[in-house]
């Protein structure tokens, strides 16, 4: 079998004269795959073959190895379409997830779409460090507020590891509480769950305010400089919940200077921060009343979650 073209001069279905035979790309496994890898081409060596294999597996349901076993086996035509538009949505930059319409973090599968920011492994620590420091049993029955929810991938998370917990799950997308409310009830918690439309706290301020034992948010936290150099499938993602202002702390201000009237005393808030700014993210803390301010690094020794206690 001939070796894939350049996308540039590859021959097309629509190309082919009916009495020329020709070997195309997609008549096998290892052809679709090489084919996929030239068309990604521009991420460089190592993302073009993990996208190419990623996006093969999605949409055949079958591993790598599973394919690795069949390589001349000629794949569905409906496959195929799927597996070509795939590849051109990822060579526009459009992130994998949007593609695929799925994302996984720590234990979960996730639908994703443009109204949510996708999931980054980055933020699994923070639901680690709830685990770890909020001090509450796994069986504990206790509430807390998703601000910022998204697709609910905190949240969710935090739910499937304390069976008895509850979490109101806000954001100021529509959108994105909807494929919030769509991940818990694949995962059976609707029972446990409470979507709010909200601006920061604004639904949640009145006479009677609601209060809750932890808060947890990733908030949105780049700043005006950094759109400059951001990589091109998060000009994809929402903005809302990326923009974080000027010096891409605004959302820390606000939730910092309000977020102790919502929290019963000793509760815990737990942010998910930008590199660099968690000096600042825990000086504002500090300003606020809270206390036990706690800096925790990524796998890259980059500080990425600010944990803290509001005062009794």
């Amino acid at each position: 079998m001939s070796g894939p073209k350049s996308s540039s001069s590859m021959t097309r279905p629509d190309m082919i004269p009916q009495n020329q035979t020709t070997t195309l790309p997609w008549d096998s496994w290892t052809g679709l795959l090489l084919w996929g890898q030239e068309e990604l081409a521009a991420l460089g060596p190592r993302e073009s073959q993990t996208n190419a294999e990623y996006l093969l597996e999605e949409a055949s349901g079958q591993k790598r190895w599973q394919l690795a076993l069949r390589p001349e086996e000629r794949p569905r035509a409906a496959l195929v379409e799927t597996y070509r538009r795939w590849i051109a949505n990822r060579r526009e930059r459009i992130p994998s997830a949007y593609v695929t319409g799925k994302a996984f973090f720590r234990d979960e599968c996730l639908e994703v779409g443009p109204a949510c920011l996708v999931p980054r492994p980055e933020t699994e620590l923070l639901v680690e460090a709830v685990i770890r420091q909020a001090g509450f049993a796994q069986d504990a029955e206790f509430s807390f507020l998703d601000l910022g929810t998204g697709s609910g991938a905190v949240a969710i998370s935090l739910l499937r590891h304390f069976k008895k917990a509850r979490a109101v799950m806000a954001d100021v997308s529509s959108d994105a509480l909807a494929v919030a409310g769509r991940n818990a009830e694949r995962y059976a918690l609707t029972g446990r769950v409470e979507l709010r439309l909200s601006d920061f706290f604004e639904a949640f301020r009145g006479p009677v305010r609601p209060q809750w034992s932890l808060m947890v948010s990733n908030p949105p936290y780049l700043a005006q400089s950094d759109w400059d150099q951001v990589e091109p499938e998060l000009l994809y993602e929402p903005r809302q919940a990326l923009d974080g202002g000027l010096d891409g702390l605004s959302a820390y201000r606000q939730i910092a200077g309000e977020a102790a009237n919502f929290l019963h005393p000793g509760g815990g808030l737990f942010f998910e921060v930008g590199q660099g700014q968690a000096p600042a993210v825990q000086t504002l803390l500090g300003e606020n009343g809270f206390k036990n301010i706690c800096i925790l690094k990524d796998w890259s020794g980059i500080d990425r979650i600010v944990s803290s206690t509001r005062c009794l």
